[in-house]
């Protein structure tokens, strides 16, 4: 995965993004839930053009029970792939290996 600055240059020219989801799958490891989410996205350009992309994206959340005290841990991106698509329709193979 990019580091921060050059994922956000990738946005200069985006006025829009629209997010389709599909259903999350999630499981359990070693006090952990992962889940995978699949997507499509519609990036509007400041050009007027729009741009579709399709993927999926992998979350972690430390379980609550195990968080006892604050800051609690929030759920985050571990990664994300995403390809170039036609449409915003979600695949229905986008989280598949």
């Amino acid at each position: 995965m990019a580091d921060y600055p050059s994922f956000r240059e990738g946005y200069q020219d985006t006025a829009v993004i629209d997010v389709a989801y599909g259903a999350a799958q999630s499981e359990g490891a070693a006090g952990t839930i992962y889940s995978t989410v699949p997507l499509a996205l519609a990036a509007h350009q400041t050009d007027g053009s729009v741009a579709f992309y399709a993927g999926c994206y992998t979350l972690a959340q430390v379980q609550p029970a195990v968080q006892e005290l604050p800051p609690f841990r929030p759920i985050e991106i571990r990664e994300g792939h995403l390809r170039p698509a036609k449409s915003l329709d979600v695949p229905s193979d986008a989280c598949k290996d």
